[in-house]
This record gives structure tokens, C-alpha cells and sequence, in this order.
């Protein structure tokens, strides 16, 4: 295998997640039978990457207590931030670390962005000599995600913030939050710092891109996209619309299709009688026992400890 590492981001604020987020750290959000988080750590080791690594700041102890507890990975490869380190600041933190002491060659996932691919895949993409190898893809125009500028030689050049978007062809091209990194070729640095000022530094060096052909990406990074696209991948399966993710998905058992319902998602750690749920399209995360569990969900959306917040 040509990767070696596997860092996987969960440091971030999870201010996109609205009330929730300040409570329930983004990466611990259900996906069906696991987390977020746990759905990431799985799919590296799907890989065959040895060495995974989480980076944590915020919300840390419940992060931390998740992953001791369930044996996901080595304690010390849980890498604590005192400060937030930013993305760049936390691969040189990960490539300072004495058994890693800048060697090999590194993939970065984001938590809450999933796209599939198979280890043949990352096995020929990560084979070249690099030092940063974005993963790239085309997005709808009007999704409002930055524009990866590159030239003729799929070279990053820049990286445009604020597309025009009403005279933009359907698709435009943008950094997927997946990355290869040859820990080699980065100079011995620390602290915090900007992905794209310190490791995939575009205007001191060339930074590769390679695109991804995926059937379908999957973005749960704010609340809006967390709810449609929890249900969007319950539609798939129930209209047997099963793409390479929720395939890899329902083999590796990360959705048990026995504990689903068309209309309704308990994520909580009690049952709820279904006769309660009187709207389409509710999902239930924690369950706060002081509450009446004769509660009504009577609007479509996400419950949090009984409370409605929105969808």
C-alpha cells in the first residue's frame, strides 16, 4: 500500500450545525447505526491504512471518550490540540510526531464529507512522486462551494471564493476536503496554520489535483445537508438506487435496513411508539428522559432531547 497514514479532521467548531452542534460534536452525529466519525474510520481501514489518526479540539472529551470506549484507535493517535491548529497546522502536527517523523505519504479525510473509492483507487492515485495530491470534484454551480481554479497541467493555481455562478457552465470544479500528502516533502514546520498558505502552498509549489468520478459524493457538513442527505441515501436504498457508498454500506453493516423507517430516524437511545410520529421525515437524536414520552413529533425535521430545531 503507498499510504501509510490516514488523518481524520474532527478539531472543527461544528458552528454549521445550529443549536445541536454546540452540544453534540458534528463528527459524533448518527449515520444509521454508526457515527459520522466512526463511518470515516471504518472506510480507512477499508483501505488498509494502518496508522489512523484523529485530530481533536473542540468538544474533545466526548470525542476522546467515544474512541477509547469502542477501541476504534490507538489512544495516542488521538491527537489533542490545545489550540485549534487550523487544517495545515494539524498535518505538521501529525508529521512532527516521533513515530511518523515526516515519512510516508498521508490521506486527510473530512468527517463529514464521504465520497467512495476502493484501495485499487488510492493505490494508483497516491503512486506518482508529489507533495499534495487534492481530490477533486464537480458540484453544481449553485450549491455555493469555492471554485478550484487549476491550469492546463491539473496544476492548483487558485482558489476562487465567490464564483459567479449565474454565468458558470452547471458543474464548476472544487477541492472535495480529500487529500494525499507526501510527508516528505514538507519542510519542518509547527503551530497553526492555513492549509493552502503552509502545506498545499500553490504559489511556492506545485500541488497536483486529480478529479473523482464518483457515482455521488455525500455532504453532511451543515445542518440542512446532514437532514437531506440522510434521507436522500434512505431513498436511494428504499428506491433501490444503491451506489458504490451505500452498497460498501449495507455489506460492512453500517445501516441495519431492520431498525429503519421510511418516514421516521430514531437516533436516540430509546424507543419511541411510532404512533407518536405524525409527520414525514423526522429524525430523533437524543431523547432527554425528563421529558414526556408522550411528546408529539408533528413536524418534518430534527429532534434534539425532545425539542424540535428545524429542518
Amino acid at each position: 500500500m503507498n499510504v501509510d497514514h490516514c488523518l481524520i479532521l474532527a478539531a472543527g467548531f461544528g458552528t454549521r450545525m445550529g443549536e445541536i452542534g454546540k452540544h453534540l460534536p458534528k463528527v459524533l452525529w448518527p449515520f444509521f447505526d454508526t457515527t459520522l466519525l466512526e463511518l470515516q474510520i471504518n472506510f480507512a481501514k477499508f483501505l488498509k491504512i494502518k496508522n489512523i489518526f484523529v485530530n481533536v479540539h473542540f468538544q474533545s472529551e466526548q470525542i476522546i471518550d467515544y474512541l477509547t470506549s469502542k477501541h476504534l484507535i490507538p489512544k495516542e493517535n488521538i491527537l489533542f490540540e490545545k489550540d485549534i491548529l487550523d487544517i495545515g497546522g494539524a498535518i505538521y502536527n501529525l508529521a512532527n510526531q516521533p513515530k511518523i517523523n515526516y515519512t510516508g505519504k498521508l490521506l486527510v479525510l473530512n468527517s463529514d464529507l464521504f465520497y467512495y473509492f476502493d484501495e485499487a483507487f488510492i493505490e494508483k492515485v497516491s503512486a506518482s512522486d508529489f507533495r499534495v495530491k487534492l481530490l477533486t470534484v464537480d458540484v453544481p454551480n449553485n450549491k455555493q462551494y469555492n471554485e478550484t481554479v487549476i491550469n492546463f497541467k491539473g496544476e492548483l493555481i487558485g482558489i476562487n471564493k465567490s464564483p459567479n455562478y449565474s454565468t458558470k457552465a452547471n458543474e464548476i470544479l472544487t477541492y472535495s476536503g480529500l487529500c494525499l500528502v507526501n510527508l516528505t516533502k514538507l519542510e519542518k514546520k509547527s503551530g497553526k496554520l492555513g492549509f493552502f498558505e503552509s502545506v498545499a502552498d500553490y504559489k511556492s509549489f506545485s500541488i497536483e489535483t486529480h478529479k473523482l468520478v464518483c457515482t455521488n459524493y455525500w455532504d453532511f457538513g451543515t445542518f440542512e445537508r446532514y437532514y437531506h442527505s440522510i434521507w436522500q441515501v434512505l431513498e436511494n436504498i428504499t428506491n433501490g438506487t444503491k451506489d458504490d457508498f451505500i452498497n460498501y454500506c449495507l455489506k460492512n453493516s453500517q445501516i441495519n435496513l431492520n431498525s429503519i423507517s421510511n418516514n421516521f430516524l430514531n437516533f436516540s437511545k430509546n424507543s419511541i411508539d411510532k404512533d407518536l410520529v405524525k409527520a414525514d421525515k423526522v429524525i430523533v437524536l437524543e431523547r432527554d428522559n425528563t421529558v414526556s414520552k408522550n411528546m408529539t413529533y408533528d413536524s418534518p425535521g430534527i429532534y434534539w432531547n425532545e425539542k424540535f430545531i428545524a429542518r
